[in-house]
Formats: structure tokens, C-alpha cells, sequence
């Protein structure tokens, strides 16, 4: 004969694993069945959650367990180690686990049921009468809307359950309900598919969490946020409030001269997508193309802010905007991007009709008004001016000095103004000045969509100041140190590891002649590595790296 057993738990959060803490559930009814289904014996868990059977035959058995709360469900099977998981597989009937064979002997205590209380969301999809984003007492329910409940199953998000709202029962006419039960865990709705014309409520307005809207399109269009319940935890607060769609319009057209302007002889543009989305999370809301006469009308636009993103024929960029009449003037000034529009407000039910967009012919259509490089005591002073910046994203400043082949660049990305009407203004300081000869500057002005284009070149020399050289190098023991000065200076002279840090005592200042000038600097104190040594000398500075074996 042998002996098996072990623990009946209340699985509080859902993932069918006895952690620490979580209770035994006592006097639930283990019944021990044959393989041909005979009930062989019965027992009952104590306060703890522990049962036992004792020598039983030798011979396959399926157990069966009855809570007795009815309320309890049970819990995934299988989903820790053989000594924490839950053995309720339904394979043998409702809260049965699978056969399994005792053998002469055995003792085994790993046979354990979890169980849980289901966990209760829902509420209300509300028609927003007064469109003022909460529920008010007088605005009924929506009946017949598809609501899904999504399950975060352990690492993946899938439906679990879906149902329609409908009257709530036990009321004489409240409309728009629903109700889902399930395992506890992480959760998130979703409202399918509105009546036609209706968008979602703003969500949380009023500080009310029983009457506001809780769609905020967290996990895509017409999601909530995650809701995370325990067994037998409830949230009857997740609602959800429809009103009238706003709309945007209107036109794209080309600009021939340029302006800014929509003139009566100019044509309009076809196929342009437009795009709106919601400023506050940058989701795509309502998408169209204009017409065979340059319009578009984009619906299903919520009580919210959003921007209008366009994307005109290859070859066009936008037109100057904010030029003259709202009617007739451009709106695509990029505020959130390339070809994007400013933010604009929706109210549900109205329409924005002045939304447009000119396009013209051309690349580049920043206009330079001059580029200038002055010498300062330690630096080169690049200067330069531009005007009619309406795709400009950024200006790079580039280099070239004498004896080389290319230009490349000097400074990180300087961000254009991108204020058409005005002259804008720039500078860049060049500090690595050191070498003498010739210094050529150009400036790259990149657009908003990465097409590029080139300043005229300026040019400024840098007469030879002298020579300095540091040798042996590697050394072990001495550096010497080779100044060739035009006049009696001073040269200050300080030694750094490769992390910038100080080194030595050897951060001194030394009186050098007109003409060739030797210095020695004893390094045999120093460790084994590499240094850098910095000469300053009439306002410049230069630095030479020496290797330390």
C-alpha cells in the first residue's frame, strides 16, 4: 500500500503557482476515485489546506476536489514545479486531475489543488449627451457594443473574454452594461467598433472614477489601462463615454509663386495623404487622401488636440505657412515633425474646415545671406545668416585644413530656428586651432527629410608660430621637449593621464628664448601608461601624447 496527499491553496493572484503567503483552504472535500471511476475513499482538508489518504492500494487513481465555497474556480494546472503547482487538469471530470498510478510503498504528497475567486470588471458605455466627458444621471447607455477583455497570460496578452452591453438586469431601463468574470490578473478593455460618427469621450474628467471615461487608448484604439485584481477583487468603474466625431478639412494645392497663399489660377493637388493624430499620445486617429479637386474631410477625431501630418508628391515641399487669411493661407509649418501641422483643438460635433497645405516645386528652399569666419585670441569665430527656412532642420559646420582631401565635420547638429519670414542668425566656435596653414569652413544645412545642401566656403589662415616636438617616444625614463619660439615667452607645461586627471608634480611653467628651446621632464616616476602633454605658448595650446614604458 502507499500513502499520497498534500495542500489545497487559495491561489490569490492567478498564476497557478502556491507562493509564499497565500492561504491553505480548509474543509474542501477530496474524493479519491479508481480508474473506472469507483469512488475508493474520501476525506476532508483541515484548517491548514492539507489531506491525506493512507495506504491505499497499489494500483491508477484520479483525485477529485470540492470546495466548499462554491465560489471558488480552479486555478491553472502545472504551472510551477511539481511541488508548487496545482494538479487540476479536468481530465476526469470538473475539478479532477489526471490518472496517475500508486505504487507498493510510495508515499507521494505533490498532488495539490489551487483555487480562486473570479475577479469582476465592468460597468458602462454611455451616450455623452452634454458631451461634457461624465456621466450625468439623465444620459442612457449604449446598448449592442462588442466589449473585450484582454488577459496578460503569463507574458503574452490574448482575449479572454468578450460579451455585448445590454440592459443591466435587476434595473427597469439601464442600458449600455456588461460584466465580465475571470481569473485574477493583469487586464485591459476594449470598445469594438461604435455606431458610425461616434468617437470616445476624453478619459478621466471630473475626478469622479464611477462617472468619468476610462478609453485612453493605452493598449491601442479604445483600450483602457491595465487593471490589476486579485481573487475576488471587483472594479465596476471602467466605463466608457461616446459622443458626435469632430472633422477637419480642406484643401491641397500647389504654390506656384511660392507666397504662402492659395490664389484662384493656382492648381490643386490629388491622392496627398493626410493623417491625423492625437497630440498627447502621437496614435493615428482618421487617415484620407484629397479628392480629384485637392479636398479631404477626416472623420472619427475626438474632443482632444491633434496635428495633421501630409505627404505631398515626391519632388514638393511645403509652402511657406502662416501667410495671410486662416482661409487661404498654409498650415503645414512642422511643428511635430516633417510636413505636420500646429496642434489644433477638436470640440465633438464641430468642424475645422481651414486646415491646408500648400506644396511647391524644389529642394531646398532656405536662402543663404552670408557666411563669415573671424579670428578670435583662441578661436575661429564661424558666423553665418539665412532667411526663407521653412524645411530646415538642422546646420552642421564642416572643416577643411590645408594638405587635406575632404571636409568633415566640427560641430554636433545646430538647430534651425525655422522662421521663414525672418533673417536667423548662427554662430559656431572652432577651438582646435592649433596647426598652422589654411582653414576652409563650409556650413550643411540638412532639411526636415534628411536632403542636404552646402554654404560657399570661407577661408582663414594660420600662421606658423613655431615648432614643437616631444621624443623619445615611447620613452622610459625622459621626455624631451623641443620649442621653437619667434620670441623670449613663457611655455606652461602640464602632464595628464588619459582620463584628464593631473599627474606628477611636474605642472610648471618654464622661461624659453627666441629660437630653438630644450626641455627635459623627468618621467621615471610615473607609471607605465599613456599621457598627454600640454604646451601653452602665445595663447595656443598644444598638446602631444607620449607613451610611458
Amino acid at each position: 500500500a502507499g500513502n499520497l496527499g498534500d495542500f489545497v491553496w487559495h491561489d490569490v493572484n492567478g498564476n497557478g503557482v502556491q507562493n509564499p503567503g497565500e492561504p491553505g483552504i480548509g474543509n474542501t472535500t477530496v474524493n479519491l476515485y479508481n480508474d473506472l471511476g469507483v469512488l475508493v475513499n474520501t476525506t476532508t482538508t483541515n484548517a491548514s489546506g492539507f489531506y491525506q489518504f493512507l495506504t491505499v492500494t497499489v494500483g491508477n487513481y484520479y483525485l477529485e476536489f470540492v470546495p466548499a465555497d462554491t465560489a471558488y474556480d480552479a486555478t491553472f494546472s502545472g504551472r510551477g514545479t511539481t511541488a508548487t503547482d496545482s494538479d487540476i487538469t479536468g481530465e476526469n471530470g470538473y475539478n479532477t486531475t489526471a490518472t496517475f498510478y500508486l505504487s507498493a510503498g510510495e508515499t507521494n504528497n505533490t498532488y495539490d489543488a489551487g483555487f480562486y475567486k473570479c475577479v469582476a470588471i465592468g460597468d458602462v458605455v454611455w451616450y455623452d449627451t452634454n458631451k461634457n466627458d461624465i456621466q450625468d444621471p439623465t444620459e442612457n447607455g449604449i446598448d449592442g457594443l462588442t466589449v473585450k477583455l484582454y488577459r496578460n497570460h503569463f507574458g503574452t496578452w490574448v482575449l479572454w473574454d468578450q460579451m455585448k452591453t445590454g440592459h443591466k438586469p435587476g434595473t427597469p431601463s439601464d442600458d449600455g452594461y456588461y460584466r465580465f468574470c475571470a481569473a485574477p490578473g493583469a487586464y485591459y478593455v476594449q470598445v469594438v467598433s461604435p455606431p458610425s460618427g461616434l468617437v470616445r469621450a476624453r478619459p478621466f474628467i471630473g475626478g469622479n472614477t464611477a462617472k468619468d471615461s476610462d478609453l485612453n487608448n493605452a493598449n491601442g484604439k479604445n483600450t483602457t489601462n491595465v487593471i490589476n485584481l486579485t481573487s475576488g477583487q471587483s472594479n465596476f468603474t471602467i466605463d466608457a463615454g461616446f459622443y458626435p466625431q469632430a472633422t477637419a478639412g480642406n484643401l491641397v494645392w500647389m504654390d506656384d509663386n511660392s507666397n504662402g497663399i492659395q490664389e484662384s489660377n493656382e492648381p490643386v493637388v490629388s491622392n496627398v495623404l493626410v493623417e491625423a493624430f492625437e497630440v498627447s499620445s502621437n496614435m493615428l486617429m482618421s487617415s484620407t487622401t484629397t479628392d480629384e479637386n485637392g479636398f479631404y474631410t477626416l472623420g472619427q477625431l475626438n474632443q482632444t488636440q491633434i496635428y495633421l501630418k501630409f505627404t505631398p508628391p515626391s519632388g514638393y515641399s511645403a509652402t511657406v505657412a502662416g501667410q495671410g487669411s486662416d482661409e487661404f493661407n498654409s498650415d503645414v509649418d512642422h511643428s511635430f515633425g516633417l510636413n505636420t501641422t500646429r496642434a489644433f483643438t477638436m470640440q465633438s460635433g464641430k468642424s475645422n474646415p481651414n486646415i491646408d497645405m500648400g506644396v511647391a516645386e524644389g529642394i531646398l528652399p532656405l536662402r543663404w545671406l552670408g557666411v563669415d569666419v573671424k579670428a578670435t585670441p583662441k578661436s575661429h569665430n564661424v558666423i553665418w545668416s539665412t532667411t526663407a527656412e521653412i524645411n530646415t532642420d538642422y546646420f552642421i559646420v564642416e572643416r577643411k585644413l590645408q594638405g587635406e582631401k575632404q571636409f568633415t565635420d566640427i560641430s554636433s547638429k545646430i538647430a534651425a530656428t525655422s522662421i521663414a519670414t525672418l533673417k536667423n542668425t548662427y554662430q559656431f566656435n572652432d577651438v582646435d586651432i592649433n596647426k598652422s596653414g589654411l582653414y576652409e569652413y563650409r556650413i550643411r544645412q540638412v532639411d526636415l527629410d534628411g536632403r542636404y545642401d552646402h554654404s560657399n566656403v570661407v577661408e582663414i589662415r594660420v600662421e606658423d608660430k613655431g615648432r614643437i616636438e616631444v621624443y623619445p617616444n615611447p620613452t622610459i625614463k625622459y621626455a624631451n621637449i623641443s620649442i621653437e619660439s619667434e620670441t623670449d615667452n613663457e611655455v606652461g607645461i602640464i602632464i595628464a593621464d588619459i582620463s584628464g586627471k593631473l599627474v606628477g608634480d611636474m605642472n610648471k611653467n618654464y622661461k624659453v628664448q627666441k629660437g630653438i628651446n630644450n626641455i627635459q621632464l623627468d618621467l621615471s616616476n610615473l607609471m607605465t601608461g599613456v599621457y598627454n602633454i600640454t604646451m601653452s605658448i602665445n595663447n595656443t595650446n598644444v598638446t602631444k601624447t607620449i607613451v610611458k614604458n
